[in-house]
């Protein structure tokens, strides 16, 4: 007959085996257990609460509401000038060039756009916004006060360098001084004072312009924009700094002028006012391909980030939005 006898050591593994077995059974198929992964879930979730730059409430409500005031101008200027167009037209005796009363501005608007987010990180948002609005009030005086087809010109060419920068640094601020998680309601907000803007503007100068005439719808802009301007400036901490600025404190601002890729900005300007003007009224072949030869040499000065680097660099404002927009805004370290 064989045996039956256990050995201890087989009957300490048998025992060991039904109690994994026990545990086994007994435990759940969708086990609840702290895993790698949600601690940094977790983490992202503190992240997206944790702005770049932080303000007391005070001054945020101030800068949102400065904001919100100089994209408004800048849009109701934009549309504001169809309603008063013939009017000075008649007035300056403009009527074949009254198209440029327009396009100067949107030229200037969008050859400076680009360029803000570079000199916003050589300089800081905090000064840009400053400069922005006085270069926005200066140009509605200057619009004012014109009495001939180019003084006016000039004055919406200051105009809209002032709008161009302004569009920019709005969204610059937004992006450094918000929490991801509420980043797109101000956005809105910056969007929705555009909005207001372009649907006020031709009601308000149309509605006003046969009462008090066109000069006071410029120059009344011109106080208000040189308030929120120096609100947003007195708002934000000096100490605020955007992505790749210098934090040294003894840089001269001749040192950061000469960071400055003037060669660059020069044919990247180039470009978009050939482009823009090649398309206005009748299509110009020339100013076009004009414009195709200057964007074309920008790209060979910019492939040799000379100076301080690319006009367009990952560190500017703009490139920031678009990636924002796109949903893959990167951690700064990896920039």
């Amino acid at each position: 007959m064989p045996s039956t006898e256990t050995h201890p050591d087989d009957a300490s593994s048998i025992r060991a085996n039904m109690a994994s077995n026990s545990v086994a059974e007994d435990t759940p198929l969708l086990r609840s257990e702290p895993t790698a992964p949600s601690s940094s879930h977790g983490l992202e979730d503190e992240d997206l609460d944790v702005a770049n730059q932080s303000v007391t409430k005070q001054r945020a409500v101030a800068i949102i509401l400065s904001v919100y005031i100089l994209i408004f101008l800048q849009a109701m200027n934009m549309s504001g000038i169809t309603m008063a167009q013939s009017t000075i037209a008649a007035d300056l005796d403009a009527y074949e060039n009254a198209m440029w009363f327009t396009t100067s501005f949107l030229v200037a608007l969008s050859s400076m756009s680009p360029l803000t987010g570079k000199l916003a990180t050589i300089f800081s948002p905090r000064s840009m916004v400053l400069v922005s609005s006085l270069l926005f009030a200066i140009g509605c005086l200057v619009t004012s006060q014109a009495h001939s087809f180019a003084v006016f010109i000039i004055g919406r060419v200051i105009t809209g360098l002032g709008g161009g920068g302004t569009m920019v640094l709005a969204f610059i601020l937004v992006l450094e001084l918000t929490t991801k998680r509420n980043r797109g309601l101000f956005i809105g907000i910056t969007n929705a004072g555009f909005t207001t803007g372009v649907s006020l503007g031709a009601v308000v100068f149309g509605g006003l312009i046969g009462k008090i005439g066109w000069r006071p719808l410029f120059w009344a802009q011109a106080p208000a924009a040189l308030l929120a301007g120096c609100a947003i400036f007195f708002s934000i901490p000096g100490s605020m700094r955007s992505p790749g600025q210098s934090t040294d404190k003894d840089v001269t601002l001749r040192t950061k002028l000469g960071r400055i890729d003037y060669l660059g900005a020069v044919f990247l300007s180039a470009t978009v006012v050939l482009f823009l003007f090649g398309l206005s009224g009748k299509i110009q072949p020339i100013p076009l391909a004009s414009s195709l030869g200057s964007l074309v040499i920008f790209i060979l000065i910019e492939s040799g980030c000379s100076l301080d680097g690319p006009v367009l660099h990952a560190h500017d404002g703009a490139r920031r939005i678009r990636l924002q927009s796109r949903g893959q805004r990167q951690h700064p370290h990896t920039y």
